[in-house]
């Protein structure tokens, strides 16, 4: 825990990225495999379950410090933080009569651990039956850490830890420690769940066995801040519509098909209609593109959508109400190569083909009658077709009205890169 704090502390103080990057690479060389995972959930945004209840730790606190719980709440006023609040109102070292549990069952180690922090505890707390149980492990936790480190285990155990380092950095600082290059360790880092320490260490492997229904990271679109008119001939850009639904990857390769959100939720459940259409492809492909409710060729909104969204079973009600569709924009990878370092022109040409092949064609929001193939569920995102940036901004007028939100525009030359990255 030590550890983890001081690498808390450093991000904290520093808004220098090469600082960042430093006091990162320094924690996962050293860091024992099991709380570098640890760390890397956190580090990556991943959800933090409360433990404990506020009024609760408000309460022990209090009791523990031998104060009024008034003064307690006076002190937050002041502080302003409630994990800081109660590290520097408890006492250095509790005493026997603070509540702590016996030295036979407490956390057994005198140096705690990250995973054993954030995990052990916590499942433990989860699992004590009544007020008295939590507030015992509470305590003996608090026995084993200073002060700083306390403050660091609050906002652990309630929720609400918040560095401030983005996902970009820790790749960049994962890649330093295992010899990569960092979009390579972005990608190793998508869809992985990191539970156990074996996960962690295959991550830093220099030849990692190959995990075939992982995603890539996702090129993330930026709002335009000028004048259309300012980024060059309109005959250098692709634009296409902004869909009205849910970004993802459609991943088919050796051991079957998955579905990948922008969020790294696998959703493939949710969608079985798309994994029958993905079947059709051949093995080694990823198309990254958007899911839609369509029936019939009309676009039903993401307020329809969302009901298909985070189920593990769909009745057959539910799909004729909100049948869904992916509309593939991108290919970013065919027959098992890598394509994203293609320019857009060479990937769209090759998605064309690829879906020609197996009967989808483009998806035009403009022809409200039902087609010939209306009823599929794997289409191609047209791109709109213009000679000028005003017949663009006319495409634009009329968005709202398709029920799209918008237009996309993409650098015909551009590779497939990871996060936002404005003019492309």
């Amino acid at each position: 825990m030590k550890r983890f704090t001081d690498l808390y502390w450093q991000l904290d103080a520093t808004s220098s990225t090469t600082e960042k990057v430093a006091a990162l690479e320094t924690y996962f060389s050293s860091a024992p495999a099991e709380d570098a995972a640890a760390a890397l959930h956190l580090l990556c945004g991943g959800k933090q379950a409360r433990a404990v209840s506020l009024a609760h730790l408000r309460q022990w606190a209090a009791e523990a410090a031998g104060i009024p719980l008034w003064l307690l709440e006076e002190c937050y006023a002041q502080v302003g933080d409630l994990a800081e609040t109660l590290a520097l109102l408890l006492p250095e070292r509790l005493s026997p009569s603070s509540g702590a549990e016996p030295a036979d069952t407490c956390l057994s180690t005198q140096a705690l651990g990250l995973a054993e922090c954030v995990r052990t505890t916590v499942e433990r707390l989860r699992q004590a039956k009544d007020e008295q149980a939590k507030r015992e492990i509470v305590v003996g936790v608090w026995q084993k850490l200073e002060t700083r480190q306390r403050i660091v285990w609050h906002k652990l155990l309630t929720g609400g830890c918040r560095i401030g380092v983005s996902r970009s950095l820790v790749a960049r600082a994962l890649a330093g420690v295992a010899g990569v290059e960092p979009a390579e360790m972005a990608h190793r880092l998508m869809g992985v769940s990191l539970a156990t320490a074996a996960e962690y260490e295959a991550l830093l492997h220099p030849h990692p066995a190959a995990t075939s229904q992982r995603p890539y990271p996702f090129f993330l679109a930026a709002p335009l801040e000028s004048e259309p008119a300012a980024l060059g001939p309109v005959t250098d850009w692709l634009a296409e519509w902004n869909w009205d639904g849910m970004r993802a990857q459609l991943v088919c390769r050796g051991d079957g098909v998955a579905i990948w959100t922008r969020g790294e939720e696998l959703v493939s459940e949710a969608f079985p209609e798309l994994l029958t259409a993905a079947n059709h492809l051949p093995a080694g492909t990823v198309l990254d593109g958007e899911i839609l409710a369509l029936r019939d060729r009309q676009l039903l909104g993401f307020q329809a959508l969302s009901r298909r969204i985070g189920r593990r079973q769909v009745s057959k009600k539910l799909r004729a109400e909100v049948p869904c569709a992916f509309v593939a924009y991108d290919l970013l990878e065919a027959e098992g190569s890598d394509l994203r370092g293609l320019e857009l022109e060479a990937r769209r040409a090759r998605l064309e083909t690829l879906l020609e092949a197996h009967g989808a064609g483009p998806f035009d929001p403009t022809q409200a009658a039902p087609g010939p193939a209306g009823d599929l569920a794997l289409w191609l995102s047209p791109a709109l077709p213009a000679s000028g940036w005003g017949e663009l901004v006319g495409w634009r007028s009329c968005a709202r009205k398709l029920g799209v939100e918008g237009l996309l525009l993409k650098r015909k030359g551009g590779s497939y890169g990871t996060g936002r990255t404005r003019g492309e």
